[in-house]
């Protein structure tokens, strides 16, 4: 007669894991406190105190928002990477939260699995409190560990699922989430840890998480009434796929025959496929809130599962239709490997990933300026305008994506240009050159090979050295004239084999010989919005003025003063008691951006200089 095994208690769930993971995560969910938050952790609810934020509403009201990643998940569990998937599941729920014009407050997460893996349940909470750090959101309790799975309140809780419990598993996930937390400024407040055995297959867990925003009545988005034709759409980039399209992703890379630890054939870092498609979903907060606070955005649309196509239409009216134009900004390359390796359709793309932009926002034409000033260290960029949408028409349409993607496909095989830069002074927009041309993912095709300086021990010099690139001093008073002067410089970049000239912040008046000799090959950047305010101090000619906008221009050479073709203009506002110094600060912040983007217009093969002058535009 056979006897029957002792029923073990741990089969139903390991009470002293649990107890250890609470432990371990404790500090993670402290980390991400915020005025506001009442009580410790492991209670049977968290806390936040409304009083705390009375002073910054008049009509608060709360905003709610719930979500997952998906089968993502499988990327982090096959290739045992946990530490981000945290920053995901925050980045899923606060971003929705934006999309309401609310500030996140609080992160509750539910963690399930069947038996605790303590290191993995703590890397998966440090990435929710690092997420809720972003979005300024508090954690304000620690999961609690249960056998069953079902819940009915949810604030910013991750619902962390899993069969059994790794306990380095679960602090790796629980990490994530407390990054998640910290750059989305939120406190992560409570969650829930559910360990069911026979529920889950080993190493298998699931998260969901629940945030809480609050919003002044008056701010509640998207004002849909108030968008209009004519109304500017501001991008915000993405970090790749984020945590929508997996579904497809796993078959593709099932088809393709290729493993997690195969090098990603679309990578310009060189990282495995698992690396790449693990990189954590952006957290728009400290990006958007600042112009989502001062009532400048009509609406905000968060481009998740439906890609461009359908989630736009949920945030305005029928009347209109927002027009998109892709070659505004960088299709990422693993899209164009999906859509060849899969087959996909350009539609499908679309409507099904976020194709490199990640969040939308809708803005009138007057604070365009202001919007993109605050949104522009972020990546912001001007993508399309509203439009009167005729009658059986798309709501949105996005212009060029066949191109765009094309072009995408093509950048591997595009040759680098060396660019050579003339300066005269301190170099931060040679700064940032340099720092764009260091970044694979920037794909600039284009690399500083040569720094040119008519001053001597100038801090753009030192840059230049720091950054192991040949650094030149050439003394004007070494040469007769202006002509001698400048052939000694051609002679220095024709030496160096330079393709590209940049003029960044150079005092000099080129002669009529350079620069015909470097025509269409030769670009400069101007602290003004061309053709208003050519030549010197044109910041105090802004000011005088009494302009309400101004920017930087970047445009082609010739031997006019500031005459040259218009590559492009980042615009900023003026505000009413600004200086020469705090408009030029503003100024600086928009050229850091523009003259990068239009060095790599030009290096890429999109923008060249007609015989006659003129801009001639390749897609």
């Amino acid at each position: 007669m056979e006897v029957s095994p002792v029923l073990q208690v741990q089969w139903c769930g390991d009470i002293d894991a649990g107890d250890s993971l609470v432990a371990l995560i404790m500090p993670l969910a402290r980390s991400t406190s915020r005025a506001g938050v009442l009580g410790g952790l492991g209670g049977f609810g968290g806390c936040f105190q409304l009083k705390a934020i009375e002073q910054e509403y008049k009509d608060p009201v709360l905003v709610f928002a719930s979500d997952g990643v998906g089968t993502k998940l499988k990327i982090a569990q096959k290739i045992d990477q946990h530490g981000t998937i945290g920053i995901d599941l925050v980045a899923m729920c606060v971003n929705d939260v934006l999309c309401s014009g609310a500030a996140p407050l609080t992160f509750l997460d539910y963690f399930a699995c069947s038996s605790l893996d303590v290191a993995v349940a703590r890397s998966v909470v440090s990435g929710i409190a690092e997420g809720c750090r972003q979005a300024s959101a508090a954690l304000v309790d620690i999961p609690s560990f249960t056998h069953s799975h079902l819940m009915s309140e949810r604030l910013y809780v991750d619902y962390f699922a899993y069969s059994s419990l790794d306990v380095a598993v679960a602090r790796s996930v629980v990490s994530g989430i407390a990054e998640g937390c910290r750059q989305a400024s939120a406190a992560l407040v409570g969650g829930e840890t559910a360990e069911m055995p026979g529920m889950y297959e080993t190493g298998v867990y699931d998260i969901a998480g629940f945030s809480l925003g609050v919003v002044e009545r008056a701010n509640i988005l998207p004002k849909i009434n108030d968008i209009a034709v004519g109304d500017i759409i501001i991008g915000l980039p993405s970090n790749g796929v984020h945590s929508n399209g997996f579904s497809l992703i796993h078959k593709l890379v099932k088809k393709a025959g290729l493993t997690l630890q195969d090098k990603a054939p679309f990578s310009k870092e060189g990282l495995t496929l698992g690396e790449e498609l693990i990189k954590p979903t952006r957290i728009y907060v400290r990006s958007v809130l600042p112009a989502l606070q001062r009532g400048k955005v009509k609406a905000v649309a968060h481009i998740t599962g439906g890609g461009l196509l359908h989630n736009i239409p949920r945030v305005i009216p029928e009347g209109v239709r927002a027009r998109l134009n892709a070659h505004c900004w960088n299709v990422h390359p693993v899209f164009a490997w999906i859509a060849d390796a899969a087959s996909v359709s350009d539609e499908e793309m679309l409507r099904t990933f976020n194709c490199g932009i990640g969040m939308v926002l809708i803005v009138s034409p007057e604070n365009q300026a202001e919007v993109m000033n605050i949104t522009r260290a972020f990546g912001a960029m001007v993508i399309g305008s509203m439009q009167a949408r005729p009658a059986g028409t798309p709501r949105v349409v996005v212009d060029n994506f066949p191109s765009a993607l094309d072009f995408t496909r093509r950048m591997p095989l595009l040759p680098h240009k060396k660019v050579g830069v003339l300066v005269s002074g301190t170099g931060s927009n040679l700064q940032a050159l340099i720092d764009n041309c260091a970044d694979p993912t920037a794909c600039m095709c284009a690399d500083i090979s040569l720094v040119i300086s008519n001053k001597p021990q100038v801090l753009a010099l030192q840059r230049a050295k720091d950054a192991g690139i040949p650094a030149v001093y050439l003394n004007p008073k070494d040469y007769a004239t202006r002509e001698e002067f400048d052939a000694a410089v051609s002679a220095q970049l024709e030496e160096h084999k330079i393709d590209v000239v940049c003029l960044a912040g150079y005092m000099r008046i080129l002669s009529p010989e350079f620069v015909r000799k470097w025509k269409g090959r030769l670009i400069n950047i101007h602290p003004s919005l061309l053709p208003r305010h050519p030549g010197l101090n044109a910041q105090k000619q802004c000011i005088d003025a009494g302009d309400r906008e101004s920017g930087c221009t970047v445009h082609f050479v010739d031997e006019g003063v500031d005459t040259g073709a218009i590559i492009l203009q980042e615009r900023v506002p003026v505000h009413r008691h600004d200086t020469v110094e705090t408009l030029t600060q503003r100024i600086h912040q928009s050229e850091h951006r523009a003259f990068p983007r239009a060095l790599r217009l030009l290096t890429t093969g999109r923008v060249r200089l007609s015989s006659q002058g003129t801009i001639m535009w390749y897609s």
